[in-house]
């Protein structure tokens, strides 16, 4: 039937984020050489007018040929399969953003209490259809998805975005975009070490074994890095190497010795004697690492990135000078020159924190 476009109010379901002028002149130069192929979805009113659940573009190009009236179908339903059938119809015209799929997916779920499998129900669509476009709708935020509609970020690599928190986001997503990742199991393995950004170093004394575990389990460790030169502890044997690697092989997390990190006790003992001066200590145990050992500081440094959340242990409790402690414990210079390392202009630990 025809209804007077005057008489029809755009209502709640136009699904799409704003008004595609390219769109609306494309459809208004077709309305007007072949006519309306397919009628506008409203439904009644109130006092004679009508609600337009789908159309809203054919409904613009009408009004900007000077149409009066327009073919519609009217449907007599209520909010929630209005807005079904909203998503539904346009779903299968021109297409929809993704984002703009999952605000509407999003809507139905919360405004009439739907399920994700019940929305997938109702659009013949598979949950993870759903699931995906509810995901990146609700956890994206404005800027990233900007990028999205610009077309600089693809929607499969905004799903990956969409796992980091809030305030990270533009930031891995420009990462990405620079990197030129297009893949989005690159992108997750990128954001898996985009994720593993804080270095944490521990020393075991004054701890007893139990509390030891305990402090790195609640900061999330995955791999413990022994940087003693030698893992025997005489006065501490559970904290000897072999001990420490079956040990925290049964708590879920990996060990590691690195000698070549280590401090030997001909440097090591003068240096806790005040025979040797802080800075003398700091300076000599850059050299070693740089010049003397078999270790290459950014092969080291990229491959940590790699392991999951790392903690760098030692002796000493503190890192630097604290408490009755008067010493800097070598991990604490171990730390900087880590932090001091950038790969593709990008600092790989950013954040630190001795436990």
């Amino acid at each position: 039937m025809k209804i007077d476009l005057d008489d029809i109010h755009l209502g709640p379901y136009d699904v799409r984020d704003g008004v595609d002028d390219a769109h609306v002149n494309e459809l208004a130069e077709s309305l007007d050489e072949d006519g309306q192929w397919n009628p506008v979805i409203v439904r009644p009113g109130e006092n004679g007018s009508y609600e337009m659940i789908s159309g809203h573009t054919r409904y613009r190009a009408a009004k900007q040929l000077g149409w009066s009236e327009i073919e519609a179908s009217v449907e007599n339903v209520e909010d929630r399969e209005a807005e079904k059938l909203a998503l539904k119809t346009n779903l299968k015209r021109k297409g929809m953003s993704k984002l703009e799929e999952g605000r509407v997916v999003n809507n139905l779920m919360n405004e009439h209490n739907l399920t994700q499998s019940e929305v997938a129900d109702k659009l013949d669509k598979s949950s993870t259809w759903v699931s995906d476009r509810v995901k990146v709708a609700l956890n994206l935020t404005p800027e990233v998805k900007g990028l999205v509609e610009e077309g600089e970020l693809t929607y499969n690599l905004a799903r990956v975005v969409a796992q980091c928190d809030e305030s990270n986001q533009l930031k891995f997503a420009k990462l990405l975009i620079e990197s030129d990742v297009t893949q989005v199991g690159e992108a997750s393995e990128l954001l898996r070490r985009f994720r593993n950004d804080t270095l944490l170093t521990i020393g075991y004394e004054g701890r007893d074994f139990e509390e030891f575990i305990s402090i790195l389990k609640e900061a999330e460790t995955d791999v413990l890095v022994d940087v003693r030169a030698s893992t025997s502890s005489n006065y501490k044997p559970e904290f000897n190497g072999d001990v420490l690697s079956e040990r925290l092989e049964e708590r879920g997390i990996e060990y590691r010795h690195m000698p070549d990190l280590g401090v030997k006790n001909l440097i090591r003992n003068p240096y806790k004697d005040g025979a040797i001066g802080h800075d003398c200590f700091r300076d000599w145990y850059q050299w070693w690492v740089n010049e003397e050992s078999d270790l290459d500081l950014n092969e080291f440094v990229d491959e940590l990135e790699n392991t999951g959340t790392p903690a760098l242990m030692c002796i000493e409790k503190h890192s630097e000078p604290e408490e009755s402690q008067d010493i800097y414990c070598h991990r604490h210079h171990l730390a900087d020159m880590i932090q001091g390392v950038s790969i593709d202009d990008r600092t790989l630990f950013p954040n630190r924190k001795d436990l």
